[in-house]
């Protein structure tokens, strides 16, 4: 398989070190990759000096171990969706097999590329597969990663997963990129780079939503950046998005424009395991089960259309929604036959539900002394 990386980078050097030095030390495999690119920001105007010191040490890490790579470098700060037009446009052009975008806060297995040639190679034969990735299910524990090492998880926010480190195959470029510039070129007429001005976001964000809801897709109240748009592609073409149970990235950044360290211990990042080998081969999904997880999709985010319609014309909700916990019970009881033990709901954020605490970090253990017992309002259609 012929690969082209696409690597998208802003002001943290020591993670984009951590990334390049993790590619380095990829296995040999049935892949070859045809080019690098980087895609690196510009600086912020309320920080030129030190963010252009910054992004010079970012583009000399990256010259010096791919002198024959691609360097994307903007001469001043746009935005997460600047960089991100950067990589679709390189998708439209691309003559790969296939293309894998990578973050700059991400450290690799040195199966990686393996694992992700596995995937891409499948992808090519079905119609029903979006993106593809080697992420995993962060924060499960090696035992149930080795237990559930050939399992494939739909990767989307309705599940709580987040899309890092994807590949795409070109066919499903061809498919894909026309949407994604859709979303593109909206924000940026309207003035929404996602460069984490929290006011900037606040401002643009009803006309985000309405404009994600007129499109035809239904989205969680905070969903506005270039991820939820993932979703709406794979909804709109009736794809599905995988990514491996097994961990074969782990994240290393704590502190980023979406991102505290907080958040990175809340979400259990920081106990991220790698998997030391990969599977001979994968669970793949038989086309009818594809079908069930996008009815699964498409019935949680209906309902939650339903309330955000009510919202903005300030009437009564119809019903609280669907639970996401009523989500995740339908997946791995009803789709996949597995109990959804304590360990599952735990990884799947929501540790009100986990009798046992005393694992959790300070900080969530606090949030669980505030939080309630969900109260199942609605009886989710598919639900165990």
């Amino acid at each position: 398989m012929h690969l082209d990386i696409l690597i998208v980078s802003y002001n943290r050097p020591e993670y984009l070190g951590t990334l390049i030095d993790s590619l380095l030390r990829q296995y040999d495999g049935s892949y070859e990759v045809g080019q690098f690119h980087l895609m690196q920001d510009g600086p912020n105007p309320a920080r030129l000096e030190e963010d252009g010191k910054k992004i010079d040490q970012c583009i000399g890490l990256f010259q010096r171990a791919y002198p024959r790579g691609h360097t994307h470098a903007a001469r001043v700060n746009i935005g997460i969706n600047g960089n991100y037009t950067l990589v679709v446009r390189h998708m439209a052009e691309s003559e790969a097999d296939a293309v894998i975008v990578l973050e700059d806060d991400l450290e690799l297995s040195p199966h990686y590329l393996n694992v992700m040639t596995t995937l891409l190679t499948y992808a090519q034969t079905s119609t029903q597969i979006g993106m593809v990735s080697a992420k995993g299910k962060l924060g499960a524990s090696m035992e149930y990663q080795k237990l559930r090492q050939r399992a494939l998880l739909p990767m989307t926010s309705a599940f709580g997963i987040q899309r890092w480190g994807w590949g795409m195959t070109r066919d499903t470029m061809t498919e894909f990129v026309p949407i994604l510039e859709m979303y593109l070129d909206y924000a940026h007429r309207l003035g929404f780079p996602d460069n984490g001005d929290p006011v900037n976001r606040a401002s643009k964000f009803d006309d985000m939503q309405r404009f994600i809801n007129q499109i035809g897709f239904y989205q969680t109240t905070d969903g506005i950046e270039i991820d939820t748009m993932y979703d709406v592609a794979a909804y709109l073409l009736g794809r599905v998005h995988l990514c491996t149970y097994a961990n074969f990235i782990k994240p290393i950044g704590e502190t980023g424009i979406h991102f505290s360290e907080e958040m990175f211990r809340l979400n259990n990042f920081h106990n991220a395991e790698l998997f030391p080998s990969p599977p001979e081969d994968f669970a793949w999904y038989e086309p009818e089960l594809m079908l069930h997880i996008q009815t699964l999709i498409r019935r949680f985010y209906t309902t939650t259309r339903l309330n955000y319609n009510s919202g903005m014309f300030a009437c009564d909700y119809p019903f609280d929604g669907v639970q996401n916990i009523d989500l995740v019970r339908a997946l791995y009881e009803d789709v996949f036959g597995w109990p959804l033990t304590d360990h599952d709901v735990a990884i799947h954020k929501y540790p009100q539900l986990v009798d046992d605490k005393t694992d959790w970090p300070g900080p969530a253990r606090d949030l669980l002394k505030t939080s309630k017992p969900i109260e199942r309002r609605y009886a989710f259609p598919y639900a165990v």
